[in-house]
């Protein structure tokens, strides 16, 4: 505190009534000596003493040292080198004043000379902290520390992230609404009409149903779980043990980071396209439907460089019929997939393929070698089997996902019932699926894509965000009508400790295919992939080998599954107008297809892909023919 020069006149008189009442120590050195001596003895706080003419009348002749640590505190704050020194010369004044008796009048008490609790010796109380002493006595009669909870909810985080994601499907169904209305009578309207049934039926899943951590589930935990809302190393942790998982699990940043140079500001739709693809010639199949509507012929074929203008520079911010590809193969290949499915757990589809895709050239049925179309006993695999494969697989690893906005792919699950994952690089992505349904309404939505499934729960993707759907989810993509062009990457894999549980999916996808009667493609790719894994299982001996599919029980089951499965590819075989014809000239003129040149995918007029092999695509219409171009992956 500054004073005033007429409280500095009062307080210098009344300091001095008070000097001269006082009676001498022993030394006999009176107290203003003693201050003089402390202050002095600091050369080099004498020039910023006097430098500050309010300070110099009340440091040296005053012995008062409380009201000369205010001053000096707030004069000398600019000089650091000399706060330490002023600092220490009222700390000896007080000494000296204590050891006199020369104290300040009751009325200017001060309370830098007062003691903090904390400052006490019989004390550990600070006033930074809250401390909950435990009551006396031995440890066994304290109460215990309770254990930390292994359920984290993490629950702000996650209600603003369902909130969000309430607002993205109000907003989606008011622009589809809008959509649908300028559209009636074609069949995109038949498709928005179709996703409008869905959409109001479907919600975010409940607290009850999502688990956050992989320790036990917490208080209220239904035993079902809808969903899993996993960290990176969590949902790592989870999918490399041999914990069933049956229900999506999502994983906020757990997309890999590609987009990350901080020079480049492009998007990353832009990015890929520009940089990863060399060959403007490079073609994917694409049924353009626009195209149909202003020419009189559907195109169904797009090149690179005509893709390029029209996701780089759209005429159309809202097409009519917008373009989805959802099947390109991705030049990064396996390293796209998520660092959380990066374990031996989930490698078991590589291991699989990697014996089928390169065999032994003795393992390879020579043209001409049986009546059918099939592997004789001293072969593993035919030439139009392995390209298939090898065409396949190249998808299986990752494909990119490129889409305009209201892109929409209504209710599937993936080919082959393979565990797929997704990740999203721009924009926004809603994925819905059905929680633990039936069998019976799993087949029946996948037969009827605009069938109303109940129980149905969703989550929308965001930029670095990324999913892992167990075989067999069934579930419906879309994109905001209004919203932006959305670019994500997906692909396939499975998991070694769960191969019955994926076999037994398999069997019941062929047996809905038998029903409806048959789709082209199946059998030229489950017969050589059951035969692979019936010569696995068979050869494994060691027991940790074995344990690491899941164990002797389930290798077992799993060989039923499979005798079910190889009678299933014959009868599928049965129902192709040329399921018993060998088609010699193709293996005599040709030994492995060019896969790059092989059509990806298709898309019918409602904008919907009907059957490719990605995280997005449909289930072939069973008992159709594909279209010109279509490709059964």
């Amino acid at each position: 505190m500054v004073l005033t020069r007429s409280q500095t006149a009062a307080l210098i008189a009344t300091n001095a009534a008070n000097a001269a009442a006082n009676v001498l120590p022993n030394n006999a050195v009176p107290a203003v000596a003693v201050n003089v001596a402390a202050a002095n003895a600091a050369p080099v706080i004498a020039a910023p003493v006097i430098a500050a003419p309010v300070i110099a009348v009340p440091v040296n002749a005053v012995p008062i040292p409380a009201n000369a640590a205010s001053v000096n505190a707030a004069s000398v704050n600019a000089a650091s080198v000399n706060a330490a020194s002023v600092n220490a010369a009222p700390a000896n004044a007080a000494t000296a004043n204590a050891a006199t008796g020369n104290g300040p009048p009751a009325s200017l008490t001060s309370a830098v000379g007062q003691k903090r609790p904390s400052d006490s010796a019989d004390s550990d109380r600070s006033p930074k902290r809250t401390r909950h002493d435990l009551p006396e006595g031995s440890d066994d009669e304290r109460p215990p520390i309770p254990p930390l909870k292994l359920y984290p909810r993490r629950a702000k985080r996650r209600e603003a992230a369902t909130a969000a994601d309430k607002a993205y499907l109000a907003d989606s169904i008011s622009q589809f609404a809008e959509l649908k209305a300028a559209q009636r009578g074609s069949w995109r309207a038949f498709q928005i009409s179709s996703l409008l049934k869905i959409l109001p039926k479907i919600s975010p899943p409940s607290d009850k149903l999502i688990q956050t951590s992989i320790g036990e589930p917490g208080e209220g935990q239904e035993e079902e779980i809808g969903a899993y809302y996993l960290a990176a190393d969590e949902a790592k942790a989870l999918l490399s043990s041999n914990q069933p998982v049956t229900a999506p699990v999502f994983v906020p940043g757990g997309a890999r980071r590609f987009f990350v140079e901080p020079a480049d500001s492009r998007r990353p739709i832009e990015q890929a396209l520009s940089d990863w693809f060399i060959d403007p010639r490079e073609p994917f199949a694409f049924r353009n439907v626009a195209a149909k509507k202003s020419t009189g012929h559907e195109e169904e074929g797009v090149t690179m460089d005509k893709l390029r203008p029209h996701f780089l520079a759209p005429e159309d911010k809202m097409p009519v019929y917008p373009w989805n590809l959802p099947d390109i193969v991705n030049p990064l290949g396996a390293s796209a997939v998520p660092e959380f499915l990066q374990s031996n757990q989930c490698q078991f589809l590589n291991d699989l393929m990697r014996m089928m895709v390169n065999p032994d050239l003795g393992g390879i049925c020579p043209p001409g070698c049986s009546a059918s179309d099939q592997s004789c006993d001293k072969h593993t695999v035919t030439l139009s089997e392995l390209n298939d494969l090898r065409f396949f697989y190249a998808h299986w690893q990752g494909t990119l996902m490129i889409s305009d906005p209201g892109a929409v792919t209504l209710s599937h699950f993936d080919r082959w019932s393979l565990g797929t994952w997704i990740s999203c690089y721009e924009g926004e992505i809603g994925i819905c699926w059905l929680n633990h349904p039936s069998e019976k309404e799993q087949m029946a939505c996948i037969n009827t894509e605009s069938r109303i499934p109940k129980n149905t729960l969703f989550k929308v993707l965001r930029s670095g965000d990324a999913v892992y759907m167990p075989p067999g989810t069934v579930h419906i993509v879309w994109r905001l009508p209004q919203g932006g062009q959305t670019m994500g990457m997906a692909g396939h894999i499975l998991r070694r400790g769960h191969l019955d549980g994926w076999l037994e999916m398999l069997r019941k996808e062929l047996a809905n295919l038998i029903k409806r009667g048959g789709a082209p493609g199946y059998d030229t790719v489950v017969r050589p992939l059951m035969r692979g894994v019936k010569q696995l299982v068979e050869s494994l001996k060691d027991k940790r080998d074995v344990e690491r599919l899941g164990g002797a029980d389930k290798l077992a089951s799993a060989l039923k599954t499979i005798a079910v499965l190889e009678e299933q590819v014959i009868a599928l075989a049965a129902l192709q107008p040329d399921g018993n014809a060998q088609d010699e000239k193709d293996d005599d003129e040709d030994s492995v297809t060019n896969a790059g040149a092989a059509p990806e995918q298709s898309t019918d007029d409602t904008g919907a892909t009907e059957t490719v092999s990605g995280a997005e695509g449909t289930q072939a219409q069973a008992g159709s023919e594909p279209a010109a171009g279509e490709a059964n992956l």
